[in-house]
């Protein structure tokens, strides 16, 4: 006599196959969506950063390397202005420790740049809003008594002592030495990224004799809405030549 199935089957093996197919389908959808999310997201709150960079714009002498060499001698900060929607002040970013981050925002001066390498300010989700970029020598040696002054008794010329490193015939590397060598002028560059892309890079120039211990200068405005950035260069400013490929194999990047 055979014996009677008592078990109650809930589910048949065709059923649960239907249900796993509709959960798969459930999910890729799901992903999906957070996908065009996320996307969506970006566009309107890109990330944007902010790097500003000492160069000098001329040097008396052949060697390539003097002109970044006398840059490192000497410092710029970079100071970040920004008025945005719901804040009755404007937030302000500078490298000293105690404004390098505003509660509520997730902005942040991330690099106070020395020795050649930039100062560097990043805004993840960047808000609407105005942000000027300004900034300020905060560091620079002094002008030696010999030199040279123009009609008005301004300084056309600076003097850098600078160490330079020399290799022998083993290409081995040597005690290097100083040598005082003339530059021109200064460059104050600030590069403006936005997702990874190089939106620009803008320049303000300066004489000797106008880059003092404390002296600063606006270098663009920025304004933020939900579908465009726009930069305004300040007087006296102006848009410089700078590649994505060459800012990212730079050794200060």
């Amino acid at each position: 006599m055979k014996k009677k199935n008592r078990e109650v089957s809930v589910f048949s093996v065709s059923a649960l196959d239907l249900f796993c197919s509709a959960m798969g389908v459930f999910m890729i959808l799901f992903f999906i969506n957070m996908s065009q999310s996320e996307d969506s997201q970006n566009e309107n709150t890109p990330a944007l950063s902010l790097h500003l960079y000492l160069e000098t714009t001329e040097a008396a002498a052949s060697e390539p390397n003097r002109t970044w060499d006398a840059a490192t001698q000497h410092d710029v900060d970079m100071k970040i202005s920004a008025a945005v929607p719901g804040e009755s002040t404007p937030l302000i970013y500078t490298a000293n420790q105690a404004s390098r981050q505003r509660e509520g925002s997730p902005a942040l001066y991330m690099t106070d740049g020395r020795k050649g390498q930039p100062d560097i300010w990043l805004h993840p989700q960047i808000s609407a809003g105005n942000y000027q970029a300004e900034f300020t020598v905060s560091q620079r040696k002094d002008l030696p008594d010999n030199a040279p002054s123009g009609p008005d008794d301004t300084f056309t010329e600076e003097y850098i002592n600078c160490y330079i490193a020399q290799k022998n015939s083993d290409n081995r590397p040597e005690r290097g030495h100083t040598r005082e060598y003339s530059i021109r002028g200064y460059r104050v560059k600030l590069i403006v990224i936005k997702n990874g892309s190089v939106l620009g890079a803008w320049a303000r120039e300066l004489s000797p004799s106008e880059f003092k211990l404390g002296a600063s200068a606006p270098l663009v405005n920025i304004t933020v809405t939900p579908g465009n950035i726009t930069i305004t260069p300040d007087e006296g400013v102006s848009a410089v030549d700078f590649s994505q490929q060459d800012f990212l194999q730079s050794n200060r990047f």
